[in-house]
């Protein structure tokens, strides 16, 4: 995943109820629906599990408030979360061994395990399909519709692959050619003056999307951190209701209800 820092998340627990009530506004369905529609459960499935985040010290080390914040998300959606007093392989072994599942993230992977199905969730692919579930919804669905998705790392592919599941069809973006050698879907390097409707920002970088690349209606749902908008244009989706942002709770909440699928193995 892209290593967040504390300045991006340390209005996450605050702004939850905030984020619901925008989501509400822009797809018309709440954060928790959002979530069990990207891992393809319903009311019926939902459990309150045991969850325990734990904190991990390698690399570069534990990024301030985020167990905290990780934990809170998943609380707001109905698991029974905690930190957990231990770290590292101590804390992901007493996770195991009390039956809970837990969340853990390093530099380069954040991911979720349950040990009672043995279902494990990765963040990169969870945020995908929060954000394409998201636009859907916004979209008041997708099939037939085309969806620009700009950056085609794990992020991105994971939305292509549930959009296009969806009925979509998908223009995949990238600068660097050989992320789209072998797509199965249209590709392009360069976004030129060509205008969309519905846009996944799942980049990396800042000012991807401009002014040009939108309709006056468009839709753009944005996992991709730094927000890959220029700042105005962002602030003016995000005042109309058609921009979907947040750095880390769709993606998190969609890797709990991951884990309330049936068995993997």
């Amino acid at each position: 995943m892209t290593r967040l820092t504390e300045t991006d998340i340390i209005d996450v627990v605050d702004y939850l109820k905030k984020l619901d009530d925008e989501l509400k506004t822009a797809c018309n369905a709440s954060f928790k629906n959002i979530v069990m529609r990207a891992s393809g459960i319903d009311e019926t499935s939902f459990k309150s599990l045991k969850t325990s985040v734990v904190p991990i010290t390698s690399g570069l080390g534990i990024i301030g408030g985020f167990s905290h914040a990780v934990c809170e998300i998943l609380k707001y959606i109905g698991a029974d979360a905690y930190v957990c007093d231990s770290t590292d392989v101590d804390g992901i072994y007493n996770s195991i061994k009390e039956g809970h599942c837990f969340f853990s993230a390093d530099d380069n992977r954040f991911t979720a395990y349950n040990p009672l199905n043995g279902r494990i969730s990765d963040n990169g692919d969870a945020t995908g399909r929060g954000f394409a579930a998201a636009l859907e919804l916004a979209a008041n669905g997708i099939k037939d519709k085309t969806v620009l998705v700009a950056g085609a790392g794990p992020v991105g592919i994971s939305a292509a692959k549930y959009l296009h599941k969806a009925g979509a069809e998908i223009i995949l973006f990238d600068i660097d050619k050989e992320k789209l050698q072998n797509s199965e879907y249209r590709t392009c390097t360069s976004l030129g003056d060509e205008k969309y409707s519905y846009v996944i920002e799942a980049t990396t970088s800042s000012k991807v999307i401009t002014e040009k690349n939108l309709t006056d209606t468009a839709v753009v749902s944005a996992p991709g951190m730094p927000l890959g908008l220029e700042k105005k244009l962002a602030q003016r989706l995000k005042s109309e209701g058609r921009l979907i942002h947040n750095p880390l709770e769709l993606g998190t909440a969609v890797m709990y209800t991951d884990l309330l699928l049936k068995q993997e193995f």
